[in-house]
C-alpha cells in the first residue's frame, strides 16, 4: 500500500482551500477521497497532489484506473471546474502523446449527495470529450466491479480480493453519503 497524498500538503495561495482530495494507490488503481464542496484553490492543491504521487510512483507504474468517492458535496466553482478539467486534458495529453491508453475512470457519490445532479453531466461530457471511459455510481462496490470489469476484461469474473484501501473505502461507502458537513468524519484513511 503506498502513502496518502492530501491536497491539504500542498500550497493553495493565496486563498484558502475549500475542500480536500486524498489520493492513494492499491495495485493499479489510484484511490481518490475527495470531501467537497470545492473551489479553486482545492482543484490547484489537487493536481500538485496528483503531480507528487505520479512522481513518487514513478513512469513505470502507471495507474490506468481511477475511482474517486465524494463526500460532503460535489459541487466546484465555475473556476475549479474549469481547473479539474484543464489538469485532465494536460494528463491526457501527456498520457496519449506517449501512447498509454485511455485510463478507466469511475466516481461514487450517494444518490442525496450535495451538488450530484449539477456536477455528474459535466463530469461525464468532460470524460467523454477526452475518450476516457468513465462512469458514475452509488455505491463502491458497483464502481469498483466495472473498474475491474473494464481492466481486466475476461478475468473479472475471478473474485475480488479485499487489500486494506478498498476495505477502507467499503467502510466509506457504506456511511451515509450527502448529509452536509454538521457531522463531518476524518477522511477514511486508516
Amino acid at each position: 500500500m503506498s502513502i496518502c497524498y492530501s491536497s491539504e500538503h500542498f500550497s493553495a495561495d493565496p486563498f484558502k482551500a475549500h475542500g480536500r482530495f486524498d489520493i492513494r494507490c492499491d495495485g493499479d488503481v489510484v484511490l481518490q477521497c475527495a470531501e467537497g464542496p470545492f473551489n479553486l484553490e482545492a482543484v490547484l492543491a489537487l493536481t500538485q497532489a496528483r503531480q507528487a504521487a505520479a512522481q513518487d510512483w514513478g513512469a513505470a507504474r502507471h495507474r490506468h484506473a481511477t475511482i474517486t468517492v465524494f463526500q460532503g458535496s460535489m459541487l466546484m466553482s465555475p473556476d475549479a471546474l474549469e481547473a479539474y478539467a484543464s489538469a485532465l486534458r494536460a494528463d491526457m495529453d501527456v498520457r496519449y502523446a506517449s501512447g498509454q491508453p485511455a485510463p478507466v475512470m469511475a466516481c461514487v457519490a450517494g444518490r442525496w449527495l450535495e451538488g450530484r445532479a449539477l456536477m455528474l453531466p459535466h463530469f461525464a461530457k468532460l470524460h467523454a470529450d477526452l475518450n476516457i471511459r468513465w462512469q458514475a455510481f452509488e455505491v463502491m462496490l458497483a464502481a469498483r466491479v466495472w473498474v475491474r470489469a473494464q481492466t481486466l476484461g475476461a478475468q473479472a469474473a475471478q473474485p475480488v480480493t479485499a487489500s486494506s484501501a478498498w476495505k477502507s473505502f467499503a467502510a466509506l461507502a457504506q456511511r451515509p453519503m450527502g448529509q452536509g458537513h454538521a457531522q463531518r468524519e476524518p477522511m477514511a484513511w486508516q
